[in-house]
């Protein structure tokens, strides 16, 4: 399996999620997919849009209303705005469930895959040994993201990664498994087996210290925020 990126346009999938087959003696611990619903109001930002439709339509039928416009007229552009609002929802919820749809993310003994892309197939392959931090951030009752922090050349630029990298960070793209229904067994699985992957290679051993990963991006003498929207998960990098 290639070291970093993939992408398969065709060929059968070995096993659903992985491009080909994993080495011998390697196995699948987890296997999980993004939820349509998370990735709509998460990476789609469906609320924020809705939102916008009912101010914008507010403000607008206060003007007219200010203006002495006819009942009628204001009630057809109330029913304009909601059939904008309900287009614009639909087209986001759609495009969020063929993404989820086509998205399967993979743990396991040594490696986390990503697949995702409804048009074309795309694979992220991040061996443990190139995973230096993990931090999860949870919505809802079970619902959440797991970000990770890579190291080494070859890294997946931002776009390519989209929607399935941390949000606002251009300049070293983050990869997420995002949207996932059960984020706490998703994490359980990753703590498990990557600190088995150390146990095996203590040579290679990059301990992550169990802080809220917005701590290192916070400036010098700033106190870092009272909640976190990111807590990391306190694992161990090994090789693969």
């Amino acid at each position: 399996m290639n070291l970093f990126h993939d992408e398969e346009t065709g060929p059968q999938e070995p096993v659903p999620g992985l491009p080909e087959a994993l080495p011998e003696g390697e196995r699948i611990l987890w296997q999980g997919k993004p939820s349509a619903k998370a990735l709509a109001i998460h990476a789609f930002h469906v609320r924020f849009v809705a939102g916008y439709f009912i101010v914008a339509t507010a403000w607008r039928l206060a003007a007219m209303s200010s203006t002495g416009a006819a009942p009628g007229e204001m009630i057809g552009v109330a029913g304009t705005s909601l059939a904008a609002l309900v287009a614009a929802v639909a087209v986001l919820y759609a495009i969020a469930w063929a993404m989820a749809r086509a998205a399967i993310f993979t743990v396991t003994d040594a490696r986390i895959v990503m697949r995702y892309g409804s048009a074309i197939r795309k694979y992220v392959n991040l061996p443990f040994s190139r995973i230096t931090s993990a931090d999860m951030r949870s919505y809802g009752k079970s619902a959440g993201d797991i970000c990770l922090t890579t190291t080494g050349p070859g890294g997946v630029g931002y776009i390519h990664l989209w929607p399935f990298a941390r949000p606002l960070k251009f300049g070293r793209p983050r990869p997420m498994l995002r949207g996932l229904t059960d984020v706490s067994a998703a994490v359980d699985t990753l703590k498990s087996a990557m600190a088995a992957a150390a146990e095996s290679a203590p040579a290679k051993l990059a301990a992550v210290e169990a802080a809220p990963s917005e701590a290192r991006d916070t400036a010098p003498g700033q106190a870092p925020a009272a909640a976190p929207r990111y807590v990391r998960i306190p694992v161990q990098s090994g090789a693969a």
